[in-house]
């Protein structure tokens, strides 16, 4: 059963603290019947975490990096698989745990290192109607984007990667992937809609107005809107990333040798 094979995990920091209640609103009104342990893996106990999703939370001390945060809430999970879900993608849309819980059957068959839910990118190659691979030598083969994980196979990635942040993760972790044999798989077709509400550290546009159509209240004033002129730019950036995205990747991992701080 999905309840005995999979943990959902949920990547969080102090700084963000403000929007697990508006996350956990999300979460209940989209996935009401999750069959799944939620964990939050995060740096210290947030305040007030009563009628939360989370079933437990994995501190890992302030200062942490995201990829000992995720580390630390892995050791303490029960399950060969887990979910991985950033605290600020809000669930837009119903949940199937039947669909859920398919993938994941065809990643225990498969034995894959992990199945994407979200084709940001899609993937290269495809193995059935529904899901492909993420071939090796392709920037964002690894991806924070939701998916369905080998425990096992992150945690060996998270070790060799070190004290980390999420975007060092998904670029050198896509060519530590490389050295592997486990399959990186993903779907085509996004199977657990989202809303992403911040981006560094700033509300987006489109998680602004998604926040107020569903009525989920947020703290406007604990952080700046991300302003219209760097939306765009950001849009156009992710244009010209995608013309030759392995190439630039690993021009930034070169400029970014030493840099490994900062969500």
């Amino acid at each position: 059963m999905i309840k005995n094979d999979l943990t959902v995990v949920v990547s969080s920091c102090d700084r963000y603290q403000d929007i697990l209640r508006p996350f956990s609103v999300c979460f209940r009104k989209f996935w009401e019947d999750c069959p799944c342990e939620v964990m939050l893996a995060t740096e210290t106990t947030p305040p007030d975490m009563e009628d939360t999703v989370f079933n437990r939370i994995v501190p890992a001390g302030a200062g942490t990096s995201w990829c000992e945060r995720l580390y630390a809430c892995l050791e303490q999970a029960k399950t060969p698989y887990i979910l991985l879900v950033l605290d600020d993608f809000f669930l837009k849309a119903p949940v199937s745990n039947q669909r859920i819980e398919a993938l994941l059957e065809t990643a225990k068959e498969m034995h894959a290192a992990h199945l994407r839910l979200e084709p940001l990118p899609k993937p290269q190659r495809r193995i059935t109607g529904e899901v492909g691979e993420y071939v090796k030598g392709q920037a964002y083969r690894v991806s924070a984007q939701i998916a369905i994980w080998d425990r096992a196979y992150l945690m060996r990635m998270l070790k060799e990667i070190g004290k980390s942040e999420l975007w060092y993760f998904e670029r050198q972790g896509s060519f530590i992937s490389e050295k592997y044999d486990q399959i990186s798989l993903g779907c085509y077709q996004t199977v657990m809609p989202f809303e992403e509400i911040i981006c560094a550290a700033r509300w987006l546009p489109g998680g602004i107005k998604f926040c107020q159509k569903e009525n989920i209240p947020i703290q406007r004033e604990i952080r700046a809107d991300e302003p219209a002129s760097f939306t765009m730019y950001r849009n156009l950036r992710g244009i010209i990333f995608h013309i030759c995205p392995t190439l630039i990747t690993k021009i930034k991992l070169k400029m970014t040798a030493n840099q490994t701080n900062g969500r």
